[in-house]
């Protein structure tokens, strides 16, 4: 059972400051008004406004007898009564009047009671939820969100989990049976073998024993890893698209902690769809690694060959030079008007040294 604090469920503090009794639970002179013309007894009156107060505060009516005596005694000194015996809220609590008072109540402050249509959307709601959501309390903090926002009264925070658990499970097992349906006999034959335990030890137990990420050298190694967890998980279904990141994960976390032992003693389709995640997830896993330690082997690469490049450029830089130096003494050569047509290439010889072909190997 989720415990109330777990959720957003209002609830009254044991002992509520002097400061919150001012503000929530201080009647105005339209709600004093309001509640006398209900019953011209004035302890009667009083009880009228607690609930009053506690259904603005909370969106329900709690059991008065459970309500921190403090709030009573603040609405009480408001209508200048000296004492409310206990037995007398004992008495109204079991009464008739007291429902009677509180259906007026719910008209005054425009609340309604959940009905059976409203039930059906609640469930509805409860299972759009717990397609996404991982934990109870959040389910539930869903329904309690929408019911304040549509200004209906809230029901006991046990009803809420009902709805909330069992929307959850229809949830799984809807998860559960498209998942075992893409299972043929084969398929299930070898997830049970995982559940055979040799010497102590389980191919189940194997697989969530994978090996840590390797260094580059031994890659070889986690490669061959890799290729048993592709003919592990060869042929599976894909996994369903209802099936969310979030809930994906929780399933598949739940499927590691589990044992041999446990795991065998889960119904068959909950076995073989949380076998079937954990496989996909393990198998993905081993892909990242390898591909991380791919993207890392190729930026040492990068790295080396960005240092190698600069060596080049610095060892060469001298030659380069030379060559442009050449280069322009040609065009120089081959601008000047005053050199004869007949001389010039001549002169191109001399200032390569009259040995082009040394000049060409330079540049290749």
């Amino acid at each position: 059972m989720t415990n109330i604090h777990e959720t957003a469920y209002p609830i009254l503090p044991a002992e509520p400051s002097a400061a919150e009794l001012k503000a929530s639970f201080t009647p105005t002179t339209a709600e004093m008004r309001f509640v006398r013309r209900q019953s011209r007894q004035e302890s009667t009156a009083v009880l009228i406004m607690v609930q009053l107060k506690l259904l603005q505060r909370l969106g329900y009516f709690p059991m008065l007898s459970d309500v921190p005596h403090i709030i009573i005694d603040h609405l009480r000194a408001a209508f200048r009564i000296r004492s409310l015996p206990r037995t007398r809220i004992s008495r109204y609590d079991r009464s008739g009047t007291r429902a009677r008072h509180q259906k007026l109540l719910r008209a005054y402050v425009d609340i309604r009671q959940l009905d059976a249509g409203a039930a059906q959307w609640l469930t509805t709601l409860a299972s759009a939820s717990a397609q996404t959501k991982v934990e109870l309390p959040d389910i539930v903090n869903v329904l309690i969100e929408e019911l304040i926002r549509r200004r209906y009264e809230l029901p006991p925070l046990a009803a809420l989990q009902r709805i909330a658990t069992q929307a959850r499970s229809e949830i799984h097992e809807t998860i559960y049976r498209a998942i075992t349906d893409g299972l043929d006999d084969s398929l299930i034959a070898r997830i049970e073998a995982l559940f055979v335990v040799h010497a102590g030890k389980s191919g189940w137990d194997e697989l969530k024993c994978e090996p840590k990420r390797p260094a580059a050298r031994a890659i070889a190694s986690f490669l061959k890893h890799i290729q048993r967890m592709r003919k592990l998980a060869d042929g599976l279904p894909a996994v369903p698209t209802m099936l969310s990141v979030s809930k994906r994960a929780q399933l598949v976390i739940e499927a590691r902690a589990l044992g041999v032992a446990k795991f065998r003693s889960l119904k068959a389709s909950k076995r073989y769809a949380l076998a079937v995640l954990f496989i996909q997830a393990q198998l993905q896993k081993a892909l990242d690694d390898v591909t991380e330690i791919f993207i890392k082997v190729m930026r040492k690469f990068e790295a080396s060959a960005k240092t190698r490049l600069q060596q080049y450029h610095v060892a060469h830089a001298d030659a380069l030079e030379g060559l442009v130096g050449q280069f322009r003494d040609i065009l120089q050569i081959l601008q000047d008007e005053g050199i004869p047509e007949r001389r010039r290439l001549a002169i191109i010889r001399e200032s390569l040294g009259n040995d082009p072909g040394s000049a060409l190997v330079r540049v290749q």
